[in-house]
């Protein structure tokens, strides 16, 4: 008797999410845009609190800290201050990447790189840049303020996280809306967001300084906004300089490392499949 024996019948794999990769690869993008970016943060950071209490002009303490990183790299790298600002941006960045990639894969979105604008991303990464911002400066403040360090007042906790709302904002959910309205799409509308809303923000993160500094309940707000704009304008325009690594080029940075890895793993992930389909 002739038996007749069939292949078994094998459905389509299907296609892989690279869950874990694919975060591994927003893991690498922001710290590496991170790392890039934080030097010259934490130098105009420093400037800015240093300036605004007396202790020190803005140009005295940015050359100051440009001899430290190159006289002493390894001293710079490695201080608490240096690690507060990478946190800070690799915590901000990676939080950002994470939840695209999140729902991406949740969604079964076919374009890994996909980028999303609502308000989950929104209040995602204003928790992670606020809280590890408002510890930074919290120390800043104590660091290189004036008088005896004490604790931060409720005032200055909240202009830091009202001043970190706006940041984000303007550096992660603005950028997408409005890149099809500039002239060179989503990255002039990264660098330029980012710094416009510093003419919101910095007086913002003056008067919390100013607080801290002068404290007490007896300074009218007309003697605080006048104190204010004696350090405005350069403040402001630090903050800009400093902003645009730190959103403008950290942000794209952050951006072209994750779209080029992931584009490629999507590549050899839809390779794959196709082999396997054979």
């Amino acid at each position: 008797m002739t038996m007749n024996h069939q292949s078994p019948v094998h459905a389509n794999k299907p296609p892989s999410s690279n869950f874990w990769k694919r975060i591994g690869i927003d893991a690498m993008a922001a710290t590496t845009a991170s790392a890039m970016v934080s030097p010259f943060i934490l130098t105009i950071d420093r400037s800015i609190v240093e300036n605004t209490s007396g202790r020190s002009s803005l140009l005295q303490s940015v050359g100051r800290s440009f001899k430290r990183i190159l006289s002493r790299p390894h001293s710079f790298i490695f201080s608490l201050p240096f690690a507060l600002v990478f946190s800070i941006y690799s915590g901000t960045y990676m939080t950002a990447n994470t939840i695209d990639t999140i729902d991406n894969v949740r969604y079964s979105n076919p374009v890994y790189k996909a980028e999303t604008t609502g308000f989950v991303k929104f209040t995602s990464v204003t928790a992670a840049n606020s809280g590890l911002s408002i510890l930074k400066d919290s120390f800043f403040t104590k660091f290189w303020g004036t008088g005896t360090p004490r604790p931060l007042g409720w005032q200055s906790y909240g202009l830091y996280g009202l001043r970190d709302a706006l940041t984000i904002a303007f550096s992660f959910n603005v950028p997408p809306i409005i890149a099809s309205y500039l002239p060179g799409g989503l990255v002039t509308a990264q660098l330029a967001t980012p710094c416009i809303v510093q003419l919101i923000s910095t007086p913002l993160h003056l008067m919390a300084l100013d607080i801290y500094n002068r404290g007490g309940p007896n300074i009218t707000v007309a003697n605080r906004i006048a104190q204010i704009r004696k350090n405005l304008l350069k403040s402001t325009f630090a903050r800009v300089i400093r902003i645009l690594p730190a959103f403008g080029v950290g942000g794209v940075t952050n951006r072209k490392l994750r779209t080029t890895y992931l584009d490629a793993l999507q590549e050899r992930a839809r390779n794959s499949q196709q082999l396997a389909s054979v």
